[in-house]
Parts: C-alpha cells; structure tokens; sequence
C-alpha cells in the first residue's frame, strides 16, 4: 500500500480528493446519482485500497469484511446494477430538479416529463444489449468475472432451484 505523507490525508490534498461520494445526509437523486458516477470514476482506487486492506491489516475480523465486500463489489451483479442505476437516474435527474424548483410553472414540468417517460421507454425499446456493453468493458477492464447469461442460475444455496 502506497504510504502518504500525514499532512497530506488531513490537508485533503491525497489521490482521489477532488472525487467523493456525498454524504448520507443528502438523500436527494442528484446527490445518488453524483455519488455513483463518482463509484464508477474511482472503483478501481477503491479495489485497490481494499485487497491492500485485505492482506496487511492486522485485525482478522476486518480483513474478513474487508474480504466479503471487495467480493460483492467485484462481483458481475454489483456492476451491473451501478451501470443499471446510473443510466436510470441519469434520465430522471434532471426531471427530478426540475419538480424541486417551486418557481416551475406546469407546462414546463409536463414537458420534461413527457421527455423522460419517451428516454426511459426508448431505453426499453432498444433492450439490454447497450448495457451489457458497458457493464462487460468495465468488467474487462476491471478484472471483474462476466458471468455467462445463457448458463444456468443458481442463487448460491441449492443446486435444485436453478432458472
């Protein structure tokens, strides 16, 4: 793990300070969506941070969790669902802004309205295959395993079930 100075993680000054991801607090679309882009921007800082964490902690316990959540974010589910989001709420960001704004006169929220049910229903009509190009380049790029759509899913506990 690359050591920084010790000025320099209270000063805010470090690798990947000008990209965040808002706070909790902020519970607004907008500040989703920023904080997925912003996922999507460092995810591979944040992988890398995690397997550091992973084999040179000292405390066991964290290095478990540590270890059960880099899984789930290296997994084909966990990117998928961060692309699936941010194409969505992409499209109903700015319809979102536009409804917070009480100056907004009826006509003009109708419209953006109107803009965003034709976007998301274009999304549908064109299918997955946009999607599974971005998520499998990420992946590729990534190093994130892409499962094989045609096989056989099973949900981890019984062979028995699979769909």
């Amino acid at each position: 793990m690359a050591a920084l100075a010790e000025g320099e993680l209270q000063s805010g000054t470090g690798l990947n300070q000008e990209v965040g991801i808002k706070r909790p607090s902020d519970t607004r679309w907008g500040s989703h969506f920023a904080s997925l882009l912003n996922i999507q921007t460092i995810y591979a800082s944040i992988c890398d941070v995690l397997e550091d964490i992973s084999e040179f902690d000292s405390d066991r316990d964290r290095r478990a969790e540590v270890i059960c959540i880099l899984k789930w974010l290296k997994s084909f589910d966990f990117v998928f669902c961060l692309h699936f989001m941010v194409d969505i709420l992409g499209v109903t960001g700015h319809l979102n802004t536009i409804l917070q704004r009480k100056d907004q006169d009826i006509i003009n929220a109708m419209n953006q309205l109107s803009r965003s049910k034709k976007a998301i229903q274009e999304s549908r009509d064109i299918g997955w295959d946009p999607l599974l190009e971005k998520v499998t380049l990420f992946c590729a790029k990534n190093k994130v395993k892409v499962v094989d759509l045609e096989d056989e899913y099973f949900n981890g506990y019984s062979h028995c079930k699979g769909s």
